[in-house]
Formats: structure tokens, C-alpha cells, sequence
């Protein structure tokens, strides 16, 4: 399929219309001439959504004028986030591991079913988006590109 605009299919989000795959190849159109983070910028990034985000889950629906809004977890716009930030690392060439392509893909997946199905998150929800970050942060670890 020939895209048009691939910039803008990730912009709007249409790109979940497409499976993983498809999604992949959209971004790699949109991202070729988009500056590329260093290793330790994106590991940083990813320790930061690791430990400083929260893990609780609120009785309420959170509001932007909710003290630390962007900083929970259980945000559709948060995990969109980690996803964004996920699928752009192996972009650049950061996360290639077969375990972690495999997580981010099931990340893909439960990122696709937030969007049909609007139910509040769930401890698991955020134990598997923890799981996916431990992943990439331990191959991140392990990257000749990182300062040790």
C-alpha cells in the first residue's frame, strides 16, 4: 500500500487501523527524516516512565487538573505514549530483541483494545506495562551505544 502522508496517519492516530506490521512500516516512513534520540536520552526516557510515572489506579476518572495527570499509568494517552516512545526505539535501531519486539507487539494489541473497549485499568493492566518497560530497559542496558 502507498501511503500518502505517513506523518500524518501516526499524528491522528489512523494508524491503528492497521496491524503491528503495517504500523511499523507507517512509522518508519514517517520517522525518516525525524531526528533520532541518543541511546541514553531514550533509556533515560524509559527509567523516567518506569519509576517516576505512578502506578496507582484513582476510584475516579482522572482530570487534567488532577495533581500528577500526566504522570499515571492507567492514561490511554500515557500508554499511547509508551508505545510511541517504544516503537520509535526500534525504529532507531535501540530494541531488536526478539522478547521485546514481542511485547511491544502485545503492547500494540491491549493499546487497540483500550480503544474499543473503555474500561478502567486494572493492577494487571499496569504489572504488564511495567513488564514491557523492565524488557526494553534490560536490553537498553545491555547496548554498546550506552554510556556505562
Amino acid at each position: 500500500m502507498e501511503l500518502s502522508n505517513p506523518g500524518m496517519i501516526m499524528a491522528t492516530g489512523e494508524w491503528r487501523k492497521f496491524g503491528h506490521e503495517e504500523s511499523v512500516r507507517i512509522a518508519r516512513e514517517a520517522e525518516k527524516s525525524e531526528f533520532v534520540e541518543s541511546a541514553e536520552t531514550v533509556f533515560r526516557g524509559l527509567n523516567f516512565m518506569r519509576y517516576e510515572c505512578l502506578d496507582d489506579l484513582p476510584t475516579d476518572k482522572l482530570k487534567p487538573e488532577d495533581p500528577n495527570y500526566q504522570l499515571y499509568k492507567c492514561r490511554t494517552s500515557w500508554i499511547m505514549g509508551l508505545f510511541n516512545r517504544l516503537q520509535t526505539a526500534q525504529l532507531d535501531g535501540y530494541l531488536s530483541d526478539p522478547l521485546t519486539n514481542e511485547k511491544i507487539k502485545k503492547l500494540h494489541t491491549f493499546l487497540f483494545n483500550i480503544h474499543k473497549n473503555e474500561k478502567m485499568r486494572t493492577p494487571e493492566d499496569i504489572a504488564f506495562l511495567n513488564d514491557v518497560l523492565d524488557t526494553a530497559i534490560l536490553e537498553m542496558r545491555k547496548s554498546p551505544e550506552l554510556a556505562h
